[in-house]
């Protein structure tokens, strides 16, 4: 994570978009045939006891049953919003779909904080890995084979060079960007939502530097995740939106912070996604199919604060809430480890002023960011005592579950069986 704070406010790319008599028409005769056919399957379904009455959560429901009334609700958002709705209308009207207790649990229970903090997520992303080095293609080929290895993932590498001024020469760059495939051969989904954090370490001549929390933890978050969620990500039956992994290279300045000496893995990617056609919608940009875009850095120290950085910005304010409440649901559930001490996560402080980090290049473009950061920086940030000793194991756990429940409920995934 870069040093460069700016105190400018960020009231920027703010959506309020009208519906259009059309939309209105198309909606309106849409939520109508839909209403019509979902009551009279509801009511047939009452009267041969399918569906027993008062059956509060669905706890006791036919689990066949509430798969396929889960999967056709899927599909009724599908058929009834594409057609009509534009991207930016998507994205607002997209709502995640919440949780019961039961299955919290069972999302919350899939973490293992022993093995993540092991072999099979972090210990090979814990060593130097400085972008052209040999310790930066040791840990790109880790994730990428790590990613590989689950046979869902569509992965490519994004290589550029650019000047640095450490070198005062050309230094190769390589984003790893991984994308969930739908499942059956389905088309790519218009929409994506977008996990990244960045892979490389700073450049700190002298010292042994291996950036756990800056940004190791993060990066083996999401491969976590990818891992833990396979079952769940392979059956994903909601085609709106599909998951994106982005692991940045190069987010860290190689002498002091400027525009041009810092986050020129996603600086470059953005830009190139800006030029890139979508692959289904005329007139958009690849950029613009990011519904969402959540930015992990500066993990896994104890008791991390997350502001409500992007407060003003109506998507961005809203999913922010979202994990806020995640976290209150799993600590009123008691899974969160040790919380009580800690407090609250997501805070809910609002910041009229933006950390500089990889999200800026795509929030210029107009992308709906969420910046889990921790603010104030940890104790260990930029120092040779960024390592495994100094990480909070309970922490860690209880953010892998935020961020597992928080992408089941956005991408409408079934706990896996």
């Amino acid at each position: 994570m870069g040093v460069h704070v700016s105190e400018a406010t960020t009231q920027n790319q703010l959506r309020n978009p009208l519906c259009r008599k059309r939309r209105l028409i198309y909606c309106s005769f849409s939520l109508v045939v839909v209403l019509t056919m979902s009551s009279m399957v509801v009511v047939t379904l009452l009267l041969l006891g399918v569906i027993p009455a008062g059956h509060g959560e669905q706890e006791g429901c036919d689990g066949d049953i509430l798969k396929e009334l889960d999967a056709l609700d899927d599909m009724l958002q599908v058929s009834t919003a594409a057609p009509v709705l534009s991207l930016d209308e998507q994205k607002l009207e997209h709502k995640p779909k919440k949780l019961t207790q039961s299955k919290l649990r069972e999302i919350a229970a899939l973490t293992d904080i022993d093995r993540f903090m092991g072999p099979e997520r972090l210990d090979p992303i814990l060593k130097e890995r400085v972008p052209g080095t040999p310790g930066n293609a040791e840990v790109r080929q880790y994730i990428v084979s790590s990613l590989q290895g689950l046979q869902s993932w569509d992965i490519e590498e994004n290589r550029f060079s650019e000047w640095t001024p450490h070198t005062r020469a050309n230094t190769e760059f390589v984003n790893i960007i991984a994308t969930l495939r739908n499942a059956n051969a389905q088309p790519e989904s218009d929409l994506k939502l977008v996990l990244a954090c960045h892979y490389d370490s700073k450049y700190y001549p002298g010292h042994t530097f291996v950036g756990a929390t800056d940004s190791a933890v993060p990066c083996a978050m999401l491969l976590d995740l990818a891992h833990n969620l396979k079952a769940s990500l392979d059956a994903k039956t909601y085609m709106p939106y599909t998951l994106q992994l982005i692991f940045f290279d190069g987010e860290e300045a190689f002498i002091r912070w400027t525009s041009t000496d810092s986050i020129y893995g996603s600086r470059h990617l953005a830009q190139r996604w800006a030029d890139l056609p979508h692959h289904s919608v005329n007139n958009k940009k690849i950029i613009d199919g990011i519904g969402l875009f959540v930015l992990l850095d500066l993990l896994g120290a104890p008791s991390p604060k997350f502001n409500n950085f992007f407060s003003g910005n109506p998507q961005s304010d809203r999913m922010y809430k979202h994990l806020q409440n995640i976290e209150r649901r799993l600590a009123q559930n008691n899974e969160l480890i040790s919380y009580s001490n800690d407090g609250p996560y997501f805070n809910g402080a609002t910041y009229r002023g933006m950390i500089e980090d990889d999200h800026k290049p795509f929030l210029n473009r107009g992308v709906d960011v969420v910046h889990v950061i921790a603010s104030p920086f940890p104790p260990v940030w930029h120092q040779p005592n960024d390592n495994k000793s100094n990480l909070n194991r309970n922490t860690i756990s209880n953010l892998n579950k935020i961020f597992h429940v928080f992408v089941v409920e956005f991408l409408h995934l079934k706990p896996p069986e």
